[in-house]
């Protein structure tokens, strides 16, 4: 099979290096099917060339699958669960969970308590009793603890919080995810940069850019292509995120999603009322709308660099903070978009940062970047005209309930 291959390319190659010869029925098939899908792409919508522009003959579709394969890769791995020993405490959870600290609760907790007192007693005549008495008084102040942190949310902040088996929501909200987190997004910022600085690459090889940007139809070319270019952003957001959720659910079973996300004690700072699925969802939100933010800046510098320029730029911006932090200098990561687009980190904020011009910089990063790509993109640029070349112009594994 790979002769058969190899001989037909070598025909192909050979039959189109002498173009002065006799014409083969190869190349005149080829020529025949090149004519077909001109006649096509002359009477499909402008949005539709400007695809067949991008995934087609700028190689597109290579990048969005090489930057799928790279999401997958960029996966989530769980650790190992030491707590799940603790059978007490995870029937606890699977009895208790969604409660609101009720009487019930209470009153097993009550139970539990008169048990260890018992084992208690017994430990101090039986050596063999003291650790079980141990282990058992941990998961009973861990009761204890976990019930008195659900009314004091209900008291302090008038939210009805519950029981929540906190083990899968502090990997995925917690530090285990920030580099799976940042690992993916700096593949959507990547795919990204390769895609967009190539927009303009094809007119300007054409010495279209002047007859654009004086053409009836200039402001409508520049929608469809700003249009385009956002739905790039959205498709490479939506793979990512889709293949996020899929590697969390294949790991994690997610209960109480309709929780208030101040039912887990990471969250009790957070100054607004949210469920944890809403939470969830307005983290992916907020990367969606900073990839937009993004890819506009970007649209904004290939109109007035060329394609090796603007790479060189947008890497430095969008990039080099990332791979600078990465490198030991902690200062960076308030200036780099990958770790900005974690919206996961705001619980940083409720914390506390270091200094109030830290929350500053990491608040202002994207639209700075947006303007001064726009503002870059605003520059006239005078090539030469061609009319001829006007052809194509027209995306917890929970404790095992008992």
């Amino acid at each position: 099979l790979l002769a058969i291959t190899g001989l037909i390319g070598v025909y192909i190659t050979y039959s189109h290096k002498y173009a002065q010869g006799r014409k083969s029925a190869i190349t005149k098939i080829i020529e025949k099917c090149s004519q077909f899908i001109q006649m096509l792409l002359g009477k499909v919508p402008l949005f539709v060339s400007e695809l067949y522009k991008t995934f087609i003959l700028q190689k597109g579709i290579i990048l969005l699958a090489a930057a799928v394969y790279l999401l997958i890769s960029c996966r989530m791995y769980r650790g190992v669960d030491y707590s799940n020993t603790d059978f007490s405490m995870n029937n606890f959870y699977s009895m208790f969970s969604g409660n609101t600290g009720d009487k019930e609760c209470e009153a097993y907790i009550e139970e539990c308590r008169n048990a260890v007192e018992e084992l208690g007693k017994k430990s101090e005549t039986d050596a063999n009793y003291k650790y079980k008495f141990r282990e058992a008084s941990q998961t009973l102040e861990n009761m204890e603890n976990c019930l008195k942190y659900v009314r004091k949310v209900n008291e302090e902040k008038g939210i009805e919080a519950r029981i929540v088996n906190p083990a899968a929501y502090e990997d995925i909200f917690g530090s285990r995810k920030y580099q799976n987190t940042e690992s993916q997004n700096l593949v959507c910022v990547i795919f990204l940069i390769l895609i967009i600085s190539g927009e303009y690459v094809y007119e300007k090889r054409c010495h279209m850019i002047a007859f654009l940007n004086t053409s009836k139809e200039r402001s409508r070319v520049k929608a469809v292509k700003l249009l385009k270019i956002l739905m790039i952003s959205f498709l490479i957001w939506g793979l990512s995120a889709f293949i996020d959720i899929f590697n969390i659910c294949q790991l994690y079973r997610l209960e109480q999603l309709s929780a208030p996300t101040q039912s887990l004690q990471i969250f009790y700072d957070l100054p607004f009322n949210i469920s944890i699925a809403g939470y969830m969802v307005i983290g992916q939100a907020f990367r969606l709308v900073l990839l937009l933010i993004m890819s506009i800046g970007i649209y904004g510098i290939t109109r007035a660099l060329d394609y090796k320029g603007c790479l060189v730029i947008t890497f430095m911006v969008f990039v080099m903070p990332y791979m600078l932090f990465k490198l030991g200098i902690n200062s960076m990561r308030y200036f780099s978009v990958e770790i900005l687009m974690d919206f996961g980190r705001i619980k940083r904020v409720c914390h506390g940062f270091s200094s109030p011009a830290d929350i500053l910089r990491s608040t202002v990063s994207a639209p700075v970047f947006l303007f001064v790509g726009h503002g870059v993109g605003q520059l006239e640029i005078s090539v030469p005209v061609h009319m001829s070349h006007f052809a194509l112009l027209e995306s917890i594994r929970p404790f095992s309930k008992k």
